[in-house]
């Protein structure tokens, strides 16, 4: 089980401005499968130079898992800057744990500063597809 710490902001042990993480959009699209796409894009706020990697922790009860980001290069060793530094992710989730209520997640920075994150809506594909006008 992971510790929990302030809805979107850890503390710094340096003294340094405390990073925080704004959430622009944090949603999955379900593959049909036993995965889903799990997207996160938002700003990290703070004074880091680099944050290390960035996981995503998935707490299921006394369970947790670790995940990596799909590669991409825009979320490799993103930065916190004073004005906010664009990021995003992508990552493989197992479907059950977004179906699940109880399922908490979070975003973990290479220094092990965790940042709670709100539950993700799903995307319907079939909608957006559908919506795309006929030529």
């Amino acid at each position: 089980m992971f510790k929990r710490r302030s809805k979107k902001h850890a503390s710094d042990p340096t003294g340094s401005t405390p990073l925080s993480f704004e959430v622009e959009t944090f949603e999955y699209v379900s593959t049909g499968d036993a995965l889903a796409l799990l997207r996160i894009a938002g700003r990290w706020f703070g004074d880091r130079q680099s944050l290390g990697g960035i996981t995503l922790l998935v707490e299921e009860g006394r369970r947790s898992e670790e995940l990596h980001p799909l590669p991409d290069a825009a979320s490799a060793d993103p930065t916190g800057t004073p004005a906010g530094k664009a990021w995003r992710g992508a990552f493989s989730v197992p479907t059950p744990a977004l179906e699940r209520w109880s399922t908490n997640f979070a975003l973990k920075t290479g220094d092990g500063s965790i940042l709670d994150l709100p539950r993700p809506g799903e995307t319907d594909l079939s909608a957006l597809v559908a919506a795309k006008p006929a030529r």
